[in-house]
């Protein structure tokens, strides 16, 4: 979500090309950005005649937003783009992503807990996909991408750690709800067959797997993974790893996100 706060005053523009413009100074934040990137980002193939002028128009009405708190600095003019200024710290999507590189670092050293938190600290902050609300171009399309694909792997990362500490019941509710929402993501599908199995719900696991394959099949050649056969074959004959206990939850499936006959 775009939110631009100078203290206690909040100064998120509401122009919805200023908050295209900001919206990718921001993702490229502290790098020029062209004005041929910003003419892009704005009108596609199809910018009118006097496009950069009004590019630059757009631009001086944004400064002036930014001119609320005397914060001239930020918005920067170079000869051939535009710089927005950040300072370290300033901007939640550079703070969400160290806590995940921390998760990860965390995680290879087999420091689950400390994973969990990292995870769980940079999700918080980004519980969406980056600048959801604000339309966008071409230019800023393949950089939302890649984030969130960064996104999803501290949600893969977060769950695989709750897994090991033995968490399964308490991660039920999210894994459907999110592969509800990602209906082809393998992973998620893969941790919630294990979370399942863990829970004494075989039927209901298999039938993950069921779905996926469903949904696989509207794209020619997609096929299950072979890791996921694997654990659909280890699950199909009961030979999936014991899950390890959780300290302070108790080893019982109360059944408190839904009924057991049905995995949705």
């Amino acid at each position: 979500m775009l939110s631009l706060n100078s203290g206690d005053l909040d100064i998120t523009p509401t122009a919805p090309k200023q908050r295209e413009l900001l919206g990718l100074l921001l993702l490229k934040a502290n790098q020029v950005v062209s004005f041929d990137s910003l003419v892009q980002e704005l009108w596609e193939g199809s910018p009118p005649s006097d496009a950069v002028a009004t590019m630059h128009a757009h631009m001086s009405q944004l400064r002036k937003v930014l001119h609320q708190r005397s914060d001239t600095h930020r918005l920067r003019t170079h000869e051939r783009g535009y710089l927005f200024h950040c300072e370290l710290g300033e901007l939640d999507l550079h703070t969400a992503l160290r806590h995940i590189r921390l998760g990860k670092i965390a995680q290879a050293a087999e420091r689950a807990r400390e994973s969990v938190d990292q995870f769980s600290t940079a999700l918080s902050m980004w519980p969406n996909p980056v600048l959801f609300d604000v339309g966008g171009g071409p230019v800023s399309a393949s950089i939302r991408a890649d984030l969130e694909r960064e996104r999803l792997q501290a949600l893969h990362g977060q769950f695989d750690a709750r897994l090991l500490l033995g968490e399964h019941h308490r991660i039920l509710g999210d894994l459907r709800a999110l592969v509800r929402a990602h209906p082809t993501d393998e992973r998620l599908h893969s941790q919630l067959m294990t979370a399942l199995y863990r829970c004494g719900r075989q039927v209901e696991a298999l039938t993950v797997y069921t779905n996926l394959r469903h949904q696989l099949a509207s794209y020619p050649g997609a096929v299950p993974s072979s890791d996921l056969e694997r654990l659909h074959s280890s699950i199909l004959w009961s030979k999936v790893e014991s899950a390890p206990t959780s300290t302070g939850w108790l080893s019982l499936d109360l059944l408190e996100d839904g009924p057991a006959t049905t995995p949705w």
